[in-house]
């Protein structure tokens, strides 16, 4: 094991996981910053931590609810206006 500390994975992460990994995390990257979203600003709207969205942008994030990435991707996604949104 290259890292005896490191908490063991509930599943093998395979080449393809990791390929669905990455792109998941340029897609949401992406997004935020066509919207001109910070990760702070994702972090407030979404209730997103945002090293959590760091992590995921950056295809480190082996694990996350899925109520979790549908309120990222939610909050890349309103279309109501700023004003609305970023509070």
């Amino acid at each position: 094991m290259d890292k005896p500390w490191a908490r063991p994975s509930r599943f093998e992460i395979s080449p393809l996981i990791e390929i669905g990994l990455g792109e998941i995390g340029r897609w949401v990257r992406s997004a935020r910053r066509e919207k001109g979203m910070t990760q702070q600003h994702l972090e407030n709207v979404s209730g997103v931590d945002q090293t959590i969205i760091s992590r995921l942008e950056n295809g480190r994030l082996h694990s996350i609810r899925f109520t979790r990435l549908a309120a990222v991707v939610g909050a890349v996604h309103d279309e109501r206006p700023r004003s609305t949104r970023w509070t």
